[in-house]
């Protein structure tokens, strides 16, 4: 299987593996006829078996700039400075970087569809760059929203007097009482803490 050798010679090149076929026929285009083989060899179903058994490596989840598609898994022996490394390797821009294992949530991040990132968000959103697997909320539906059009815990927020209508991410989102969806911020967008630890 191709694919497996791409995997044990890219992680013994330079210490990872982009599970993705574009940047796997990029780097090895003599494995495959074209990227559509790669892509089929990559997406077979005994491959993350296959994976389970490479020892000394640790699972992130990428998103790339000039990419219009969902998180990429990335196998990798070491952290460090390993955004900069991908990027010298592949020549694509990281723009988000995370331990797979800190994006809790009941979807495997390998069965996330591709998804459109739209325009940036004009807005006082404190982190448009940021793309989450759950939709941005409006202040609209948070307690912490006062009739005012003032963020009464501004403090965790950052934002004292927000835009009620606009969909943003803030760390401070908490429900309100009569909404059927419970989830705070920290479990909507785990994403905001995993991109801050993965940069540490």
């Amino acid at each position: 299987m191709e694919a497996m050798t791409y995997v044990s010679t890219t992680l013994g090149s330079t210490g990872f593996c982009v599970l993705n076929a574009r940047i796997a026929y990029t780097l090895m285009p003599d494995k495959w006829c074209d990227v559509f083989e790669a892509h089929h060899e990559l997406a077979n179903k005994t491959l993350p078996a296959k994976l389970n058994s490479v020892q000394g490596c640790t699972t992130y989840l990428v998103r790339f700039a000039e990419f219009e598609s969902g998180l990429i898994k990335v196998l990798a022996r070491s952290s460090d400075q390993l955004a900069q490394r991908i990027e010298w390797v592949t020549g694509y821009k990281v723009r988000q970087l995370a331990l797979a294992s800190d994006l809790i949530g009941t979807l495997d991040p390998s069965d996330i569809p591709p998804r459109r990132v739209g325009s940036p968000i004009q807005s006082d959103d404190l982190h448009p760059d940021v793309v989450a697997i759950e939709p941005r909320k409006v202040c609209g539906e948070c307690e912490w929203a006062s009739i005012g059009s003032s963020c009464t815990n501004s403090g965790e927020s950052g934002i004292e007097h927000p835009a009620m209508n606009t969909p943003r991410l803030c760390k401070a989102f908490r429900p309100r009482f009569e909404s059927h969806d419970s989830r705070t911020a920290r479990q909507l967008w785990p994403e905001l803490w995993a991109l801050t630890a993965a940069a540490k």
